[in-house]
């Protein structure tokens, strides 16, 4: 650089406008240069930091997993698991008018892929909560129960391995066929 600008002041015309010039260059490639290795570097830390088993999405649906014939019961009979704001799943009731059944199924929104405690449960008013619990990498269910003319609710955990930090949700007695 020194060499370059000592052979530009030795021209006896436009010296001094060469040197300017040079320098505007040589400015602009830096900020260039700090633009694209910022761009790179964000999309480094993204791509580090963004974990791959939250990003993805679940494959199955609570209609898949029940079966054929099985609808969801309304809006409201869905319970969002949540830790704080973040959402770790879902618990759905459907039924099916052809066998009468309900049934229960945690679709996994948080670790999809990684097996983590999670239940699905329902619950007729009156008697016990029958559920399917274990370590599960996508939805825990179906579980299926005849309940002509009686109300039930549903349940959804999530745990983490630690078991420190859960999702869960209980929903009301209501959906009475």
């Amino acid at each position: 650089m020194i060499t370059a600008l000592r052979a530009i002041c030795a021209q006896p015309s436009g010296g001094m406008i060469m040197i300017a010039s040079y320098f505007r260059r040589a400015r602009f490639r830096q900020a260039g240069s700090v633009i694209v290795a910022t761009i790179l570097a964000a999309l480094t830390f993204s791509i580090i930091v963004a974990p791959s088993a939250q990003a993805a999405t679940n494959p199955y649906t609570p209609e898949q997993v029940c079966g054929s014939g099985y609808q969801r019961v309304s809006p409201n009979a869905t319970l969002t698991l949540k830790n704080g704001s973040q959402v770790w799943g879902y618990t759905y009731l459907l039924y099916s008018s052809a066998t009468r059944k309900n049934c229960v199924v945690t679709i996994k929104a948080f670790e999809i892929g990684v097996e983590t405690y999670t239940l699905a449960g329902i619950q007729i008013r009156g008697q016990n909560v029958t559920d399917d619990h274990g370590y599960y990498a996508y939805y825990a269910g179906p579980k299926y129960v005849s309940a002509p003319g009686e109300c039930v609710r549903i349940r959804g955990v999530m745990w983490e391995d630690d078991m420190q930090r859960y999702a869960q949700a209980d929903g009301p007695y209501g959906w009475c066929d």
